[in-house]
């Protein structure tokens, strides 16, 4: 199943991102149109990769929808490399495909417009961040912002892959998943594999089996802004946005914040009690609101500013907050409810675990296509 993710045909295989496929068409009708670098940003899970694989094969043959053309060789690569072992692995009529885990180094970033000047090659940047890259190399690029996708696009790829698969379901579980995944297609299908392998593709499974990793730590985050508690808040989010982003961050933050007001389905005793303290600490759902909408903007925020959030939310806490000690708030998962997760943890596939090496390990040279 992973192959079905990792490893699109065509252009028919992307979901949810027609508005840049018919940028990426019009641009491909004419080969003098092609720009020398394109840059792929998004959240985490969208299809980054997989559109820039196909770009690539695309640029390859100057048509959209084209043959491959062998003559134009094709390799990806990883800016966890050296710069050496970067130049060393491009030649000529190459087309370059880069993913950036941080900040790209501006000598990277000078050669690589260095070699565009030279006519050469075609890069195709893909990064969570646009502004991670330097301003010479963006000046000269065409960006193709990817966003999340929709709850629908998301529950019809599950059910074509379902009947692909020839796998029972429920239209509530495929809901679940959908609803979890939160806009991720990569997160969708490591929640879909690691249900149907423990049981049947229901609801209620989909709830029993699959505890979000992030989870914990945003209702705590939550927890610590109410009490006024603004180190520990921050300590929290530098970890989450080092591995998924401001962007992310911030609109998790205010669905959790929703889902504590509004949400009123049953939840283990340990999430009933985060969401007692939350709606008691962080009362004023209006002004609430109003600075989660101000600062949920779509644009990556530096770690730093973040704090400016954090106080600003705090600020409209009450004083004498009527609850626990937050240290009592923010106890564990109650060892049962541990014991069924590790145990239901041990049983994931190989293909879960290798969609989560995707997403969190580290990336070398995969070499020419």
């Amino acid at each position: 199943m992973s192959d079905l993710y990792r490893n699109p045909n065509n252009w028919n295989s992307i979901i949810g991102h027609d508005k840049a496929l018919r940028m990426l068409r019009a641009l491909l009708s004419d080969v003098r149109r092609i720009p020398d670098c394109f840059i792929i940003d998004g959240p985490y899970g969208v299809g980054k990769k997989s559109v820039a694989r196909l770009l690539a094969r695309s640029i390859s043959c100057g048509k959209f929808d084209g043959p491959y053309n062998e003559d134009n060789k094709i390799v990806e690569l990883d800016t966890g490399l050296q710069i050496e072992d970067i130049e060393s692995s491009i030649n000529s009529n190459e087309i370059v495909i880069l993913s950036l885990r941080n900040k790209l180094d501006d000598k990277l970033a000078s050669l690589i417009v260095e070699l565009i000047d030279k006519n050469e090659h075609k890069f195709i940047i893909i990064t969570r961040d646009f502004y991670n890259i330097p301003k010479d190399l963006r000046s000269i690029s065409f960006r193709l912002r990817l966003g999340i996708l929709k709850d629908e696009d998301i529950n019809g790829y599950l059910t074509n892959l379902c009947s692909t698969l020839k796998i029972e379901y429920t239209q509530d579980g495929l809901r679940e998943i959908t609803k979890k995944a939160k806009g991720n297609l990569k997160e969708a299908i490591k929640i879909f594999d690691l249900v149907n392998r423990l049981g049947p593709l229901n609801r209620e499974t989909v709830r029993d089996c699959y505890i979000d990793e992030y989870e914990d730590s945003l209702y705590k985050i939550l927890i610590y802004i109410g009490g006024k508690k603004i180190k520990e808040a921050q300590t929290l989010i530098r970890d989450i946005v080092r591995d998924k982003g401001s962007v992310y961050v911030i609109d998790e933050l205010f669905s959790l914040y929703s889902k504590c007001i509004f949400d009123v389905e049953e939840e283990t005793e340990t999430i009933s009690m985060y969401k007692k303290a939350i709606r008691e600490s962080l009362y004023d759902h209006s002004k609430i609101s109003s600075i989660f909408l101000k600062w949920n903007t779509g644009i990556c925020i530096p770690v730093d500013a973040l704090s400016i959030f954090i106080m600003e939310l705090s600020s409209v806490c009450k004083k004498d907050i009527k609850v626990r000690e937050i240290k009592d708030e923010i106890q564990p998962m109650k060892t049962e409810e541990k014991k069924t997760v590790d145990t239901r943890s041990e049983q994931q596939s190989a293909t879960v675990r290798d969609l989560m090496e995707l997403s969190q390990g580290k990336i070398q040279v995969i070499g020419k296509i």
